[in-house]
């Protein structure tokens, strides 16, 4: 899940456990390449029991504007 990032140090990473339901979801997000273009992107490891399953979401990013 760290693998294939940009090198650059802000990145998010949060944890949600459902107690109620049995399943935990790890998720980082940060700067990747896709297809030569820096992305905002999210990547997902849900695990209930011994069921796992991963996504990559992928979004383009528009810097803020200065003033």
């Amino acid at each position: 899940m760290k693998e294939g990032w940009l090198d650059e140090p802000d990145y998010i990473e949060s944890y949600v456990e459902s107690q109620g339901n049995g399943w935990t979801a790890n998720q980082l997000w940060g700067f990747a390449e896709t297809g030569g273009v820096r992305k905002y992107t999210r990547r997902v490891i849900v695990k209930k029991g011994k069921e796992i399953k991963r996504a990559r979401l992928v979004y383009d990013f528009v810097e803020p504007l200065k003033d």
